[in-house]
């Protein structure tokens, strides 16, 4: 969504303001091939259309503009070059011998602080294994970040030890860091169409499940249909965990 945020900026900004981020005038203002071609249809069919007219409707769509880009930036998280500096957690980046970025290069750093010697270390020793070829991942190595790092997490070597563990939590904390207030915004969202007054007894941990459970299947962009109970899942699902067990 950040990214897709981001792109919308990137295309509406030039259009409104020049780079020194003034307003452009209203001639030099980029309204788009449809605005002008409805423009010049109401032209032709209204006589009385003068240019008075016409300068006020431009005027009234580049404040438009303005504005909605302004909603857009609100959106976006404060320093957008962190974010994207999560690029680098990428396996594609972090397994390659080229493209990696030092440990110093790394998003977040004040989360690497408390263990830097220990994540340094696992930071190094995580590009010398050939990971697509492990249990953990079932011979494919994840394309997208989050399922990578889950993975590095629950791998554990011969003498049951996680080697990576520091280094995948992290990870994961960058990774579940809120983008922008978008994100935040479509979470409580979640929250306000799964409990409804209808279903106002619901306890706070099956609430939490099942924003989760949403969440990652939007995320992920996987249907319900698709997904795979179990008899474990079953066997934990009674109705004790659904309603809490006391009401004020």
């Amino acid at each position: 969504m950040f990214k897709k945020l981001d792109l919308l900026h990137q295309k509406m900004k030039p259009r409104i303001f020049n780079k020194q981020g003034d307003k452009l005038s209203l001639g030099m203002t980029d309204f788009g091939a449809e605005f002008f071609a409805e423009l010049r249809r109401c032209m032709h069919q209204e006589s009385n259309l003068n240019e008075a007219s016409v300068q006020e409707l431009k005027k009234r769509c580049q404040n438009f503009l303005s504005h909605l880009l302004k909603e857009v930036e609100k959106l976006l998280p404060a320093n957008q070059a962190i974010f994207q500096g999560l690029s680098a957690l990428h396996p594609s980046q972090v397994l390659s011998q080229t493209e990696r970025r030092s440990v110093s290069q790394l998003p977040f750093h004040h989360l690497i602080e408390e263990n830097l010697d220990v994540i340094e270390l696992q930071y190094k020793q995580i590009v010398t294994r050939l990971w697509s070829e492990e249990a953990v991942f079932d011979g494919e190595l994840p394309e997208d970040s989050a399922t990578f790092w889950v993975g590095i997490f629950k791998y554990e070597n011969s003498k049951r030890v996680k080697p990576y563990k520091e280094l995948a939590l992290y990870a994961l904390a960058c990774l579940s860091y809120p983008m922008s207030n978008a994100v935040v915004e479509r979470v409580f969202s979640e929250f306000t169409c799964v409990k409804t007054e209808y279903k106002n007894k619901m306890s706070l941990e099956t609430l939490n499940a099942i924003v989760r459970i949403r969440t990652t299947l939007a995320s992920r962009k996987m249907c319900c249909l698709k997904s795979i109970v179990t008899d474990d899942m079953l066997s934990r699902y009674r109705s004790d965990i659904y309603y809490a067990q006391s009401y004020n």
